[in-house]
């Protein structure tokens, strides 16, 4: 209630006590007053009974078996309040069935056989008419009334103002509830730093009232604050000791400095409010975005040098291979051109790194056993590692087969084995397991570089000396190395992992200085069986008599290729293009193979100039070739099924079986599936 509206109730006690008084003072003298103190008499009691203030007069209890005594008096307010109906029968009512809550009608008891004052005392009441509740604030004062000992009782509907104030109540309590329930912390702070409002996330993060603020969300750390919502960002052990990564929103709250609403208004010190959220999970999903974008930039810079490198190395390559012939007898000749075949066949390794690395090496997945690959393996391993150091091997039972490139598979293991015996330099111990592992949505959300999927893992541990953090958030960067000047070349890591991400997997490094490191790769379920399938060619097939129209933009490698293909015993017609591989086509009498680069001028590129071809000459067999073939490749760089792809730089005898295997087979795949 408002002071206003308290002092007037205060006003109207006053006055009715007054007229009271007066009253008893009129009926003390009635027996020998004069008329007007009758007149008196009747103009008070009716001012009692027109009063707005419910008044009724109770007798002093006659006896413990009737305890809140008798109404001698109630007016025409007090009936209203209880739902009308004639004075008489209200006069008659039990008393306590108007009560809602027993122990306030103790309390009342006891005041009325004790002649005890009550001020604003609320009680629940109940309607005659309907049974309903309502509130009153009762007032009493023992008095003489009709020369019987009684009490005056005022009533004051207070109803609306103890609804409200129960509505508040709830109100506060549903907020409380929900700010209790938010995953953020919140709290609100005084001008003197005081925190006035707290929520139960905060006191589970920061510790109870008794603990301090943490520095970075007092008042003072915000210096200058103009009341606009401000974010500040910060690492900090929490009271469980769990290290977390903190984001603090500030904002003024005007008028609200107080621990509830009602010590709220308009003339209230303003508040500050901080909001703080926990971003750990977060803050990890976006520095793994951003390595994982920095790792993509560089694997498209260093794919479209790769592709650049593949032709000008196979044009030296292949003329290489022309001087090996031409140099029999001539031993220095000989072992010049060996040593420059040598040194360019290096150049061809490292560019098909650089490939791996940016996931645009073509692969040739086959569904394996991981185990068996594993098994296979260890004698090479405990070969290359050397006597100081054990390999141990532990593959799970019930592993699942996977679907991945064989080869890439094994020099990817050897790659994660070589480097762990330079982090062993006094000898240790190599340890490869294998298991199952499953990632549902809730991680792959926080985990970006991870699909939800089932996955085979394969995992290298070393017990070198480990890695740095610094250093092991490079780790797979191509060029990266810790090793000396002229050591390494930096992309063996790299190698693996984009390896692994083109496969439809991921890789991963953890390592503890001084405690070793373990390398994972994370390579997709199979849906079905391994299967072995091992066909080894020695000799260089040579042509039947078949004629070869080859497809290719760069002037050299063409050349390249067409002495190759001569060499082969193969009749050959070239192209630049594909509209010009279109118009011979049309007329030649006699194409039976398309030897087509991928990437070519002209508004039509190598898939897209053999499905014009196939118009014309149906079933055509055909081999793709390409450095950099992004444009043939589907499914995360996996060469489309049916599709027969040679990878720049190539030597004769690759050339030579390819060659043999498209014509030995009839294109299965259609070449707009290529792109």
């Amino acid at each position: 209630m408002k002071p206003d509206s308290q002092k007037s109730r205060a006003a109207l006690i006053a006055e009715l006590v007054l007229l009271r008084q007066r009253l008893d003072g009129v009926e003390a003298n009635a027996g020998d007053a004069p008329p007007r103190f009758r007149q008196n008499e009747a103009v008070l009691r009716k001012i009692l009974e027109d009063s707005p203030i419910g008044v009724a007069v109770v007798s002093h209890p006659e006896d413990e078996t009737q305890l809140t005594g008798k109404r001698l008096f109630v007016n025409e307010a007090l009936a209203r309040m209880f739902g009308g109906g004639a004075l008489e029968s209200f006069l008659t009512a039990d008393i306590s069935a108007t009560w809602a809550d027993l122990d306030q009608l103790a309390i009342f008891e006891h005041a009325l056989i004790n002649r005890v004052e009550l001020t604003d005392f609320e009680a629940r009441r109940v309607r005659m008419s309907d049974g309903s509740e309502w509130w009153a604030s009762l007032n009493t004062r023992p008095l003489r009334f009709d020369g019987r000992d009684g009490t005056m009782v005022w009533h004051f509907d207070i109803t609306d103002r103890v609804n409200g104030e129960i509505a508040l109540r709830q109100s506060e309590e549903r907020l409380k509830n929900i700010l209790d329930n938010l995953p953020s912390a919140i709290f609100l702070q005084d001008a003197d730093g005081r925190a006035t409002l707290k929520n139960k996330r905060f006191d589970e993060w920061f510790g109870g009232s008794d603990m301090p603020l943490p520095a970075f969300l007092k008042s003072e750390a915000t210096s200058g604050f103009d009341g606009k919502s401000g974010a500040g960002e910060v690492d900090l052990t929490l009271t469980d000791g769990s290290r977390r990564t903190l984001v603090a929103s500030k904002f003024l709250v005007p008028g609200y400095a107080g621990a509830s609403a009602a010590e709220g208004g308009a003339d209230a010190p303003d508040a500050e409010a901080t909001i703080v959220t926990d971003i750990t999970k977060l803050a990890a999903a976006e520095k793994q975005l951003r390595q994982s974008q920095k790792m993509e930039a560089v694997g498209q810079l260093t794919g479209g040098i790769a592709h650049d490198f593949n032709n000008l190395l196979g044009v030296v390559i292949g003329n290489l291979e022309f001087l090996v012939d031409e140099a029999d007898g001539n031993d220095r000749m000989s072992a010049m051109v060996a040593t420059a075949l040598k040194a360019a066949l290096n150049g061809a390794e490292l560019t098909h790194r650089l490939l791996a690395f940016s996931r645009k090496q073509p692969l040739s997945p086959k569904v394996i056993d991981l185990n068996e690959h594993v098994s296979d393996m260890l004698g090479l391993l405990r070969r290359t590692l050397g006597e100081t150091i054990t390999v141990d091997a532990h593959p799970a039972p019930d592993l699942w087969t996977t679907s991945v490139d064989p080869t890439q598979v094994e020099n990817a293991l050897l790659n994660l084995a070589v480097n762990a015996r330079d982090a062993m330099p006094e000898g240790g111990t190599l340890t490869l397991e294998t298991d199952n592992v499953t990632f549902d949505d809730e991680y792959a959300a926080t985990n970006p570089e991870m699909a939800p999927g089932d996955y085979v893992v394969l995992a290298v541990t070393d017990t070198g000396d480990g890695i740095a953090p610094e250093i092991i958030e490079r780790i797979f960067e191509p060029f990266f190395t810790t090793k000396r000047f002229g050591e390494g070349s930096g992309l063996g890591l790299s190698m693996v992992f984009g390896f692994a991400r083109q496969s439809g997997g991921h890789a991963s490094a953890y390592s503890k200085v001084g405690l070793g490191s373990t390398f994972r790769l994370y390579l997709p379920r199979a849906d079905q069986e391994s299967k072995t399938n091992a066909t080894v060619v020695k000799d260089i097939p040579r042509s039947r008599g078949e004629t070869v129209l080859v497809i290719e933009d760069n002037a050299e490698f063409r050349l390249l290729a067409l002495n190759l293909l001569s060499d082969l015993g193969y009749g050959v017609l070239n192209a630049a293009n594909g509209p010009d591989a279109l118009a011979i086509a049309a007329s030649a009498p006699r194409i039976d193979l398309i030897l087509s680069d991928i990437v070519l001028p002209g508004g039509m590129n190598g898939p897209e100039a053999v499905q014009q071809i196939e118009t014309l000459i149906s079933d055509i067999p055909t081999l793709f070739m390409s450095g950099y073939p992004r444009d043939a490749l589907t499914n995360n760089g996996r060469v489309n099924p049916g599709i027969l792809l040679l990878e720049k730089p190539f030597r004769k005898v690759e050339l030579a079986h390819k060659l043999r295997e498209a014509l030995g087979k009839t294109q299965t795949a259609p070449p707009e599936n290529l792109g």
